[in-house]
């Protein structure tokens, strides 16, 4: 799992390395910009897509990463080991059932139990059910990405007030 949150941001620096010529390039030569304002706006565009992405696939992976956080703290307060019931192949009817019920999706304000897995951000993506292998790639997808538009514009209003 270590692996798959490094892989997810080593992919962006490729775009990046190639976005940034192109951005010194636009922004050397103001000719461009005040003659065709249409080109530093899907500049732009490209840019809030590029980070919205970036910040919703994240976003998704630390979902199922706390997910997965949750039910071994499950399997560690039941005394069962957690590197027998953690696999693909392994399915034990008794051990689904206290996954289920040992991380009940509570939102973090109501929680009073301090023995509650709080998820805090990712409760939404769990409630969702985005992160299951049930959901359809591309509804996956466009959550994440909708869920990363969503919080990148909220950080540009929350900076500029």
């Amino acid at each position: 799992m270590e692996c798959a949150k490094y892989m997810v941001l080593v992919q962006y620096v490729p775009r990046i390395v190639r976005l940034y010529p192109f951005f010194n390039e636009v922004t050397r030569t103001a000719g461009i910009l005040t003659e065709k304002l249409w080109i530093a706006a899907a500049y732009n565009l490209l840019l809030y897509m590029l980070a919205s992405h970036v910040v919703g696939s994240v976003w998704y992976i630390l979902s199922v990463e706390s997910e997965i956080r949750c039910w071994s703290q499950g399997l560690k307060n039941a005394n069962i080991s957690e590197t027998t019931y953690m696999s693909c192949g392994h399915q034990n009817s008794t051990v689904l059932s206290l996954l289920n019920s040992s991380c009940p999706l509570k939102n973090p304000d109501d929680i009073d139990d301090p023995s509650v897995f709080n998820f805090g951000i990712y409760i939404d993506a769990l409630r969702s059910r985005v992160v299951q292998s049930t959901t359809h790639f591309p509804r996956k997808i466009f959550y994440c990405l909708w869920w990363g538009l969503r919080n990148v514009r909220l950080v540009k209003i929350h900076t500029h007030i």
